[in-house]
């Protein structure tokens, strides 16, 4: 059985993915971060994504990028929908099933009410429809154990073998702080025609990446384990996309890119 279930990571990582960089890129144009369409986002996303073992082995942590995404488009829906209220349900029970995957996530509840904030006032109900779309995924996780008769363990920070910190790693993170540095400054020098509603765009990323950093930090200090930063990957595809639009900044940016890839291409063979 376990070596069906690997079989089965193995082939089931590259089509999630895809599923995964064609929902960031979708997201993307549909809330019109930039004028034009591009795909530029979810390429950046395969190409960072691939240097953690969730690309090539499916884990829970990988599980979990699909359903940030997914409450990420309904979390940046609240400032067109009319009717907030299933937008709300949706954004907090796609998260709490990305809690049911990977526990930890629960410590960062107060920052996903933060973020329904930034698009709505203060309203009592919102708070209760946020608590219900978080508890039905754990009604549901229990039910199931309950019928299958397994018991079910709330393990935070336990051990894991996921991407250790390493060499390919402080790379990683090296290139990831020079694509800040220069897609931060595309962003700003286009400020002048950043509207309201594309800075709260901007703050519900920003908030992810520090749940991400948060996160990340707390399981590199208990397990060597560098996994849980690949989710500041999904919110930093955006941000990296203002890099190659800008006309300034291409050339550099374009550098850095396929130097990545290039070193991505060398560690998957080595």
């Amino acid at each position: 059985f376990q070596w069906i279930n690997k079989k089965f990571s193995v082939f089931a990582s590259p089509f999630l993915a895809f599923i995964n960089a064609t929902l960031i890129s979708k997201i993307f144009n549909h809330h019109h971060f930039i004028e034009k369409n591009t795909y530029i986002t979810g390429l950046l996303y395969i190409v960072l994504v691939s240097f953690f073992n969730g690309f090539y082995l499916t884990n829970n942590v990988f599980i979990t990028h699909t359903f940030i995404i997914l409450a990420i488009s309904e979390l940046l829906r609240l400032r067109k929908a009319e009717l907030t209220n299933s937008k709300i349900f949706n954004a907090a029970f796609l998260f709490g099933v990305a809690c049911c995957f990977y526990h930890p996530f629960i410590f960062c509840i107060p920052l996903l009410y933060i973020m329904i904030r930034v698009f709505q006032p203060f309203v009592l109900r919102d708070f209760f429809l946020m608590l219900s779309g978080l508890i039905v995924p754990f009604i549901y996780l229990l039910a199931i154990s309950y019928i299958k008769n397994t018991k079910v363990s709330f393990s935070f920070f336990g051990k894991t073998n996921y991407d250790p910190l390493n060499t390919e790693m402080i790379f990683l993170f090296a290139f990831l702080f020079l694509f800040i540095l220069i897609s931060i400054y595309a962003i700003l020098t286009k400020e002048q025609k950043t509207t309201v509603k594309l800075r709260k765009l901007f703050t519900i990323l920003i908030y992810w990446v520090v749940i991400g950093i948060g996160l990340g930090l707390v399981e590199l200090i208990v397990n060597n384990s560098s996994s849980i930063f690949s989710i500041c990957i999904i919110p930093l595809s955006f941000v990296f996309t203002y890099g190659f639009v800008s006309k300034k900044w291409i050339m550099p940016t374009a550098i850095l890119f396929y130097a990545l890839l290039i070193f991505s291409f060398v560690t998957f063979f080595i």
